[in-house]
């Protein structure tokens, strides 16, 4: 009986997915810094970037994305990529285009353990120099687009592993 079950087992075998911890990015907040002292950067949460008038954002921005182990077991070498991007609009009007991504770049978590949430800051935006770059032009920023994925392993969801947040950029 067990050798007539031999061929059933070793078929099941090769066909299983291995199991790996399933990461996914929780949530992703953007914050601006509003008071710089000497000691201390303080960061707030906000709902879009504002733009003074100089055509120059006062303070630092930064996105804090949050990652998840949803498995039981620790995940390791777990590497995550992102990309920052422009809508661009003519000034005055609406419609817009998104531009090629400024920036780049790959991060690397050495260890989650089981159902950790690990905070990550994204602090290498340097939108002020991409508004100068594009103030010039008869254009302006009306959005600032994060995208950003969790290296997927094999069994995977992918739903889970990429997310993309968009702020509004406004001007005053």
């Amino acid at each position: 009986m067990l050798i007539k079950l031999l061929p059933v087992f070793f078929m099941a075998f090769l066909t299983s997915k291995p199991v790996f911890p399933q990461m996914s990015i929780f949530s992703v907040e953007w914050q601006v810094s509003r008071n710089i002292t000497a000691k201390k950067t303080i960061f707030e949460l906000v709902p879009e970037i504002i733009i003074g008038p100089p055509m120059k954002m006062s303070g630092k921005i930064r996105a804090i994305v949050s990652v998840k182990n949803d498995f039981a077991k620790p995940a390791e070498g777990i590497v995550v990529r992102y990309s920052l991007s422009l809508l661009l609009a003519k000034k005055g009007t609406g419609n817009g285009t998104w531009m090629a991504p400024f920036h780049l770049e790959e991060l690397r978590i050495s260890k989650i353990k089981p159902g950790q949430i690990y905070k990550i800051k994204i602090i290498h935006a340097d939108l002020n120099s991409q508004l100068k770059k594009i103030k010039e032009s008869g254009f302006q920023a009306s959005a600032l687009k994060l995208q950003v994925m969790v290296e997927p392993r094999p069994g995977d969801s992918l739903e889970k592993n990429v997310q993309e947040s968009v702020i509004p950029v406004v001007y005053r």
